[in-house]
């Protein structure tokens, strides 16, 4: 009766427990709990949802072990606690009192200002991560019980993460003292600028090659035309080709006459390399691409990789006229 009868000197809206008192009530209540049952985690109350129908609070309770060498946890557990809402208002009851709970709940039914219990369920429910094993405090959260728990959800989380390398870069730049990783991956992150200036390198010099080629045959057949003009020879070189009007000398003779010139041994046949330069440096109005069309269209190698123009020069001319063409319209 001495309960009640300071319960009821206490003004009523003192007692009058609203949803965020009981929310704070029910934080400070789990953390003094679980601090009693491991020493070994860091961990943190969060308030989950109140569902009112049920007159039930839900707070999740996360255990990790951080470092100052590792800020970032590798692995978390976490523990959902369930409090019945006519606890937590007996449980600020005694905290505004100065009563001890037991005192609070036998004075149930005497005081209007005392929360009575609905039903014989327990107060305090909680259970680990996603199982669906409820707990009880009186039956789970033993001496080193409770940590046990604990300790083999973090050991099964640590040991599926290092099992499928779920770490990104960012974490494992912070999770380590020695700074290997991050060290390692700058490395690899210089080895791939280096490979990517090199092949850039490469490349440049590659078609620096290849135009010094083209040049290189261009002035040869222009200083074989020099030199024909000069001697007065019958040789037709590839500058010569539009010289004489198509009407009077056809894409298919022009080309003979340019490959039987080219033809010293006077086989019928030229290799790769000497037919390429040859068309090159003829003003078909081709590029290095259009050229290599042409070839692959109409040239027909031997097990040598030498070409009988007379095939060629059969076929070419189609392939020339529609290669051009398609120039022509890209080029609008």
């Amino acid at each position: 009766m001495e309960t009640v009868k300071e319960a009821l000197a206490i003004p009523r809206l003192t007692l009058l427990a609203s949803a965020d008192s009981l929310v704070q009530t029910g934080r400070t209540y789990l953390a003094d709990l679980v601090k009693n049952y491991t020493s070994k985690y860091e961990y943190s109350v969060q308030f989950v949802e109140r569902n009112p129908a049920d007159d039930l609070f839900l707070f999740r309770v996360t255990f990790s072990s951080p470092t100052p060498e590792k800020p970032v946890p590798e692995a978390e557990a976490h523990v959902h606690f369930q409090l019945k809402g006519w606890f937590l208002k007996n449980l600020r009851t005694s905290q505004l009192t100065g009563r001890d709970l037991q005192d609070v709940e036998a004075a149930v039914g005497k005081s209007p200002l005392i929360a009575e219990k609905p039903d014989k369920e327990p107060p305090i429910v909680f259970w680990f991560e996603s199982q669906n094993l409820k707990h009880t405090p009186e039956r789970t959260l033993a001496p080193g019980k409770f940590q046990r728990w604990i300790d083999r959800i973090v050991q099964d989380k640590l040991r599926l993460r290092r099992q499928n390398t779920m770490r990104t870069a960012f974490e494992i730049s912070r999770m380590n003292v020695d700074g290997a990783p991050i060290a390692q991956l700058l490395h690899e992150q210089k080895i791939a600028c280096i490979l990517d200036e090199k092949s850039a390198e490469y490349e440049a010099q590659s078609n620096a090659r290849r135009e010094a080629l083209t040049a290189a045959a261009t002035e040869a057949a222009r200083q074989k035309e020099r030199e024909a003009r000069q001697s007065g020879r019958a040789i037709l070189t590839p500058r010569m080709l539009f010289e004489v009007p198509q009407e009077d000398l056809p894409l298919e003779q022009v080309l003979e006459k340019v490959f039987h010139a080219a033809d010293e041994d006077k086989e019928g046949k030229l290799s790769h390399k000497d037919v390429a330069d040859l068309l090159l440096a003829s003003p078909l109005g081709l590029q290095r691409w259009d050229l290599l069309l042409l070839l692959a269209a109409a040239a027909h190698e031997d097990r040598q990789g030498y070409i009988r123009y007379q095939d060629f020069v059969q076929q070419a001319p189609g392939v020339i006229r529609t290669l051009r063409e398609r120039r022509k319209v890209s080029a609008k």
